[in-house]
């Protein structure tokens, strides 16, 4: 409901008294001189909160108090839809979407302006015969629990003798000992559907460089999509996002997700999308917010890796577990 033309008051000085009027579509309460509004948000979808893929969600903000309305999908403003008290949202994407409004209301007499937020996670599902699911098709799954680097999935560069299989785990260990980089490089490939990287992403510590560990899915070192550790000195142990793409970084996003996650990177072939998530205990979520398109090349291969720098500290010891490299996304917290 828009209020913005209620409550204009009209003071005057008549017979020592005051005389008080209110117009819009509310009148003042009683015989307040300023009539005092609070923002107040409310959402509401129609047909429900879970929708497919291509169907319209119907958004209705109907019952809020504001002067003027905002929408996002995530942080991003729904352009189309902001000034209004309804938005039809259609969508491509799957997973959870966190549709929000922001009221606000003006500021009027000795009333100050207020705002209010309200949100709905929308779950958009796909339920064609060709989910995202059923083509899902694990071309590297890795616990490292043998103690032994599987040659037939991984290649290797090691020139320092810093990768282990250990704990149940891959550790790279990174001694302060010169400029290098340690890697597994998956020898699967894929090149259709949607690539995608998942794997348990931890670290001890964070510096001041460049340097760090990452999973990424890499074509070649000038075009990749990596989850690392954060570095520049924030040391807030905190995911980083980083796209590159023919030599230059397009995407360069800090979050405030704590290392320790199940994350995964996807890029799909056919549009260029990629996204970064995060398992939150009952579904992926994102760690970007929206979903950008960079041309990443024909065929990606998983990278787990940490760099190694004499002139700067930074993420002492990288671990990896429970990896996977799998053509075709998935909703469930591993691929089925």
């Amino acid at each position: 409901m828009n209020f913005h033309r209620c409550c204009f008051v009209l003071l005057a000085i008549l017979l020592g008294g005051a005389v008080v009027s209110c117009s819009g579509d509310a009148p003042c309460p009683g015989f307040d001189p300023f009539c005092k509004r609070e923002a107040k948000a409310v959402l509401k979808v129609k047909p429900s909160k879970t929708i497919t893929v291509g169907e319209t969600a119907h958004f209705d903000a109907s019952e809020s108090i504001y002067d003027d309305i905002d929408w996002f999908e995530f942080t991003s403003p729904i352009g189309n839809c902001n000034g209004n008290e309804k938005c039809d949202y259609v969508t491509t994407r799957t997973g959870t979407i966190t549709i929000s409004i922001k009221a606000k209301v003006d500021a009027i007499g000795i009333h100050s302006a207020s705002d209010d937020r309200a949100s709905i996670d929308l779950v958009v599902v796909d339920t064609t015969t060709t989910t995202t699911t059923t083509l899902a098709s694990v071309q590297v799954s890795d616990n490292f629990d043998d103690n032994t680097i599987d040659s037939s999935l991984w290649s290797e560069t090691d020139a320092q003798n810093r990768l282990n299989e250990q704990n149940n785990r891959l550790e790279i260990n990174n001694p302060h000992t010169g400029t290098d980089t340690a890697s597994l490089l998956s020898m699967a490939s894929i090149s259709t559907n949607v690539a995608v990287a998942q794997a348990n992403f931890n670290w001890d510590t964070v510096g001041l460089s460049e340097a760090q560990g990452a999973v990424e899915l890499y074509a070649d070192d000038n075009n990749f999509a990596a989850i690392q550790t954060q570095a520049n000195g924030t040391g807030n142990g905190n995911y980083r996002l980083v796209v590159k793409q023919g030599g230059s970084s397009v995407v360069d996003s800090t979050t405030s997700i704590s290392r320790g996650q199940d994350v995964k990177i996807t890029y799909e072939f056919s549009t260029t999308a990629i996204n970064f998530w995060y398992w939150n205990g009952s579904g992926w979520e994102s760690l970007l917010g929206s979903t950008p398109t960079h041309d990443l090349g024909s065929s990606l291969r998983m990278r787990l890796m940490s760099t190694d720098s004499t002139l700067f500290s930074h993420a002492d010891n990288v671990f990896f577990d429970n990896v996977y490299f799998v053509d075709g996304d998935y909703d469930t917290s591993t691929p089925p």
